[in-house]
């Protein structure tokens, strides 16, 4: 989904998500809970939205 400048929705990383990409410490925290989130539940059946989110990325990277 992409936003519009003058539009309602927006579409990308805010400074706090970016500085967050900046830390390599936090980066790996979050590999690690999503390695156990998965072990987990691989079907992501308690995950709804996630799942879902990550299937709707995953289409439309292979329709490019």
């Amino acid at each position: 989904m992409n936003g519009s400048i003058s539009g309602s929705q927006q579409w990308g990383v805010s400074d706090i998500g970016m500085e967050a990409l900046k830390n390599p410490r936090l980066i790996q925290a979050a590999r690690t809970e999503a390695h156990v989130l998965v072990q987990k539940d691989p079907q992501l059946s308690a995950h709804r939205a996630l799942r879902d989110h990550i299937e709707t990325v995953v289409a439309e990277s292979h329709s490019k």
